[in-house]
């Protein structure tokens, strides 16, 4: 009878702990899901302040733009590039670094869209200098694209002409 009471203790107590066990794991998990959610929400808003709201309202009136004057390839032009650019940032969002060349070539994306906003009336030069090999070096994420879309919307928009834009790395 002690015997079958020992062992029947030992199985309660046993099952006891393997369920404060399971539960402990569960807490757990849900707190790691918790803070994996509050992470992706908090990308979710450096992507939204990277990707400057103002852009993307001048982009869809540019399209709309060309769609009201029937410039139906001009539309669809830009509708592509806008498009590209889009998956590009949100592609980039889910990486922590990428390469300059990355980030070049997003920002060759982004100042054609606005090339074609400013019906030409924008030049830009994109140069590397020294031995700067764009390929090797990582980033963080859309480092440079605010400061060019602050140099256009702060010092080129307003100009007549001679809208020209030199980005140098060395």
């Amino acid at each position: 009878l002690i015997l079958f009471s020992s062992l029947m203790f030992y199985g309660k107590n046993n099952a006891k702990k393997q369920a404060e066990l399971i539960s402990l794991e569960l807490k757990e998990t849900q707190k790691r899901l918790a803070l994996e959610k509050q992470y992706r929400h908090s990308e979710l808003k450096a992507l939204k302040a990277q990707m400057d709201p103002h852009f993307i309202f001048n982009a869809l009136n540019s399209i709309q733009e060309y769609i009201i004057l029937n410039q139906k390839k001009l539309a669809s032009e830009y509708l592509g590039k806008f498009a590209d650019l889009i998956r590009t940032y949100l592609n980039h969002s889910t990486k922590g670094k990428i390469t300059l060349q990355e980030e070049i070539d997003c920002l060759e994306m982004y100042l054609e869209l606005e090339k074609l906003r400013f019906e030409d009336k924008l030049n830009y030069t994109i140069k590397t200098f020294g031995n700067l090999k764009p390929t090797d070096l990582n980033i963080p994420t859309m480092l440079i694209q605010p400061y060019v879309e602050n140099a256009i919307k702060h010092g080129l928009l307003h100009k007549k002409n001679n809208r020209n834009l030199s980005i140098n790395f060395k």
